[in-house]
């Protein structure tokens, strides 16, 4: 068979302008591409997955953080100490004496608000009472101290000094006055038993020391010295009880005490 070969070299021209692209504006080349797309087979494990075949991956076991935690308490944990135990204990049993004894924490309570609430208080019975004063008159200035010893509360002896002061040249006249009325009672007085009366005068100063044994007192006797040299009677006496003496002075003004 003869072939023109002009025939062979304008269809190969053909081929050669048809495949290669074309660069007319408006003239498109479409290349159509076919997917096999073949459907996922329905499994258990591929429901609602959705049209791929994605396989997911096991759940694997993972210790939660508060696992962590709760086991980190329990390594941490400490008794409490036995100290902390004994002062809960004590805490709890004096709660419980608190309301035991709640009834009469209240009367004495109330007592005490009501001025009720008494309590003992230790008297001395056998010692010293020493009680103090000091007055002022218009001119001269007094003071007092008076100690008396006694012996289950009944006086034995007493010791009684009393200071004047006043003016040096004021009341210098009537300051001699006065001691001269105190050497008489201490000269009236030497032969005595159970009394000694000293006297000291300074200018401005009279002090007068009067000490007196109760027991050996012939009270009669001193009596009639006393109202002759304008002394004062006697006040005191052997076995007075001394709670009375005591008395007697806090309500004229005495400030005592006992030791």
């Amino acid at each position: 068979m003869f072939v023109n070969p002009l025939e062979v070299n304008a269809k190969k021209e053909e081929t050669t302008v048809s495949d290669a692209p074309s660069t007319e504006v408006g003239v498109s080349n479409e290349v159509k591409t076919e997917v096999d797309v073949k459907p996922v087979e329905e499994r258990p494990e591929n429901i609602g997955v959705g049209p791929y075949n994605v396989s997911t991956p096991k759940a694997q076991n993972v210790p939660l953080k508060s696992e962590k935690k709760v086991k980190e308490v329990e390594i941490d944990y400490k008794p409490p100490s036995k100290g902390k135990t004994i002062l809960l204990i004590a805490f709890f049993l004096g709660l419980i004496g608190f309301v035991i004894f709640l009834p009469e924490i209240s009367k004495m309570v109330k007592e005490r608000e009501n001025g009720m609430y008494n309590y003992e208080e230790k008297v001395i019975t056998t010692g010293k009472l020493k009680c103090s004063m000091e007055t002022n008159t218009t001119n001269l200035d007094k003071s007092y101290d008076l100690i008396f010893e006694f012996s289950d509360s009944k006086l034995e002896s007493g010791h009684f000094s009393f200071f004047t002061r006043g003016d040096v040249s004021l009341d210098e006249e009537q300051m001699n006055e006065m001691n001269a009325s105190c050497k008489k009672l201490e000269e009236a007085t030497k032969s005595m038993a159970g009394v000694t009366i000293r006297c000291s005068y300074t200018p401005g100063k009279l002090t007068e020391e009067h000490i007196y044994n109760y027991i050996s007192i012939d009270s009669e006797q001193l009596e009639t010295v006393l109202d002759a040299n304008g002394g004062k009677n006697l006040e005191y006496e052997y076995k007075q009880n001394i709670d009375g003496i005591e008395k007697n002075l806090l309500a004229s003004g005495y400030h005592c005490e006992r030791e």
